[in-house]
């Protein structure tokens, strides 16, 4: 089950992001082949961001933000505890970096849960009002 977010500038794709609940990206061939090491065992209710593409012209115009405020504020509301992403902290490059740089999550209030081989897994939590 592939849920997630597209952002466009008149009609054309400036960016997706794969946002889903965790246990639905486990079916995923990339989910598949990188993220082997990901915990599925926990309790609370956790949206996964697991793909996140910006189109290269675009990035550094605010849409990686834009669309990480779109996916929280959905999630806030259809009663998630946390939002969840896999970005690679070393050896990553523009072409192995589909999970979302590290520094992006980390200035949006991601912190570290938990590191892995190569890459941590960083979480929001969602406070509830």
């Amino acid at each position: 089950i592939l849920q997630g977010y597209v952002a466009y500038q008149g009609a054309r794709i400036v960016g997706w992001c794969n946002a889903n609940v965790k246990s639905n990206c486990t079916n995923c061939i990339s989910w598949k082949r990188f993220m082997q090491e990901v915990d599925l065992s926990n309790e609370e209710k956790i949206k996964s961001v697991f793909c996140f593409l910006v189109a290269p012209d675009m990035r550094g115009k605010g849409i990686a933000k834009m669309l990480l405020e779109k996916i929280c504020e959905d999630a806030k509301a259809d009663g998630f505890d946390y939002i969840e992403a896999y970005p690679r902290f070393k050896n990553s490059n523009k072409f192995s970096n589909f999970q979302g740089p590290y520094k992006m999550f980390e200035s949006f209030g991601f912190e570290e849960y938990k590191r892995l081989s190569d890459k941590v897994i960083v979480r929001k939590y969602l406070q509830k009002d």
